[in-house]
C-alpha cells in the first residue's frame, strides 16, 4: 500500500513527530498483512493509495504550507488529517469538513488541560497507539471498501472534549459491524449542514447524541450549537413518523452540567415531548452507555428498572456527598425502605419513576444554583406519586449553607434543615 505524506518543514515535525509516527504506522499497518510505502506528497503525480496530511499550530504561520492546505490536490476520497494539537484557521477547518481527522490530543473534561499523545510518555502511550490502530484501519476500511453496506449508526458531532469518547465509541461499533457516521466535521453553513445531516441520519437506525459540559454556537449568525442542532434533526425525523429508530442521548457522569444555557438545552430534551420520542437519556458512565447500545443493536430489552426495585427513599443531590449519601442510605435501611440516588446514572425516565415511587424525596442543594433547584422541585410537584401512587409522600431539602437562597421552594417542603451529615434523620418510621 502507498501512503503519501503531507506535511511541513517545522523542525519538531520533521525530526520527532514524522519518523516515529510513520514507523509506527508502518509497524501497525504490517500487523494486519498491509505493507506499506511512505512517499512525500513533492511526488505530486506518483499514484497512491490514501494521503495523510498532518498539520501542528505552528504551521498556521507559515504562508507557503497553509497555501497548499488550501490547493485542491490536497483533496481526495482516501485523505487523512493528522493532527498533532489543537489548531484554529479557515484553512485547516475546510479541510476538517472534508476529510476524516484523527487528533493525537485530547481535552480533559474537569481542568480544560489539553493532553499530548506521545510514544515516549508512559501516561499516553497508550491514546497514541490506540491513535495509530484507529489510522489503521480506517486506511484499510476506506482503501478496501470494507464499510459498504454495513448497517449506520449515527454518532452525533460533538465538541472537542470529548473527541476520545467519540472515537471510543465508534471503534466499539466498528467491532460491532456498524458503519459510522458522520465521518468527517459537519458544515458550518447552517444550509449545508441540514442537508447533510439529514441524510446521514435517514440512513442510520440509532442515534447517539452526546452532551459536552459547555454550549458552544457553531454556525455564523446563529446561536445554536451543533449539538443541539443534530438533536433537533433527529427529532424532527422521528417525529415524522420513524417508529423504527431509537435514540440516546449521553450525559457522561464524571461531569456536571455548569454551562446554564446548556443547562436549559438538556432540559428542553427531556420535557420537550417532540424530543422525548422514542429518546432514552443517560446519565452514565461510558462503559454504561456501551452496555444500553449494544443491548439496543441486539434488539434486547433495555428496561431496566422493575416496580419492586423501585426506591422508597430517593435523593436528589446537585453533588455527590458521601456521607450524607451514606447517612439517608442508613434511615432508608432502617425503615425497611430501598434507596435511590439520582447520581447512580439514570435515566431522566427513571428519575420520574423513582419520584412517583418514593415516599420519602430528599433534595441535597449545596451550592448556589437557581436553576437547577428550580428545575427539581417542579419535578417533584408534577410527579404522579405525589398525589396518588404513594399518599405519604415526605419532602424534606436539605442545604449545606443556610445562605442558599431557597425561599421561593421552602413552601413546598414538610422539612427545611441546614444540618450536618450526622445530624440527618429522616424519621420515615
Amino acid at each position: 500500500m502507498r501512503i503519501s505524506l503531507f506535511y511541513s518543514s517545522d523542525k519538531r515535525m520533521t525530526e520527532v513527530f514524522i519518523p516515529a509516527f510513520t514507523r509506527n504506522l508502518k509497524y501497525c499497518m504490517e500487523r494486519f498483512n498491509a505493507p506499506v510505502e511512505f512517499f512525500t506528497d513533492n511526488a505530486a503525480n506518483a499514484n497512491f493509495d490514501c494521503r495523510l496530511i498532518v498539520i501542528s499550530a505552528a504551521d498556521l504561520s507559515q504562508a507557503s504550507f497553509m497555501e497548499s492546505l488550501r490547493a485542491e490536490r490536497c483533496l481526495n476520497g482516501n485523505t487523512f488529517i493528522i493532527l498533532t494539537n489543537p489548531v484554529n484557521s479557515p484553512a485547516a477547518s475546510s479541510l476538517m469538513q472534508s476529510c476524516r481527522s484523527f487528533n493525537f490530543w485530547d481535552q480533559i473534561v474537569e481542568t480544560s488541560e489539553i493532553r499530548y499523545f506521545d510514544d515516549s510518555n508512559t501516561e499516553t502511550r497508550h491514546l497514541y497507539w490506540e491513535r495509530i490502530t484507529d489510522i489503521a484501519f480506517e486506511i484499510l476500511d476506506r482503501v478496501n471498501g470494507a464499510n459498504s453496506g454495513l448497517p449506520q449508526v449515527y454518532l452525533a458531532q460533538t465538541d472537542d472534549s470529548q473527541s476520545y469518547d467519540r472515537d471510543n465509541i465508534k471503534r466499539d461499533l466498528s467491532d460491532m459491524g456498524y458503519s459510522v457516521v458522520p465521518q468527517v466535521l459537519i458544515s458550518n453553513n447552517y444550509d449545508e449542514s441540514v442537508e447533510q445531516i439529514t441524510t446521514m441520519l435517514s440512513g442510520a437506525s440509532l442515534f447517539i447524541h452526546m452532551i459536552p459540559a459547555s454550549y458552544s454556537p457553531y454556525f455564523a449568525n446563529k446561536s445554536i450549537s451543533i449539538v443541539e442542532h443534530q438533536c433537533n434533526l433527529s427529532a424532527k425525523l422521528i417525529g415524522d413518523g420513524r417508529n423504527d429508530i431509537r435514540r440516546i442521548i449521553w450525559i457522561p457522569s464524571d461531569y456536571d452540567i455548569a454551562d446554564d444555557k446548556n443547562q436549559i438545552f438538556i432540559e428542553k430534551i427531556q420535557r420537550d415531548l417532540d424530543q422525548s420520542h422514542n429518546t432514552l437519556v443517560l446519565k452514565v458512565t461510558l462503559e454504561d452507555l456501551k452496555k444500553v447500545y449494544r443491548k439496543m443493536l441486539l434488539g434486547e430489552d433495555v428496561e431496566n428498572v422493575k416496580r419492586t426495585e423501585l426506591p422508597g427513599v430517593y435523593m436528589i443531590a446537585d453533588s455527590i456527598n458521601d456521607s450524607v449519601k451514606t447517612q439517608i442510605d442508613s434511615e432508608a435501611q432502617a425503615a425497611g425502605l430501598k434507596f435511590g440516588i439520582n447520581y447512580n446514572g439514570i435515566s431522566y425516565n427513571d428519575h420520574l419513576k423513582y419520584l412517583a415511587s418514593a415516599q420519602v424525596v430528599v433534595i441535597n442543594y449545596t451550592h448556589e444554583n437557581s436553576q437547577w433547584i428550580n428545575v427539581k422541585v417542579h419535578d417533584v410537584l408534577k410527579s404522579p406519586g405525589l398525589d396518588t401512587s404513594v399518599p405519604n409522600k415526605k419532602l424534606v431539602l436539605i442545604k449545606n449553607s443556610k445562605d442558599l437562597d431557597t425561599s421561593h421552594f421552602e413552601q413546598f417542603f414538610n422539612e427545611v434543615r441546614v444540618v450536618e451529615a450526622s445530624e440527618i434523620k429522616l424519621n420515615v418510621l
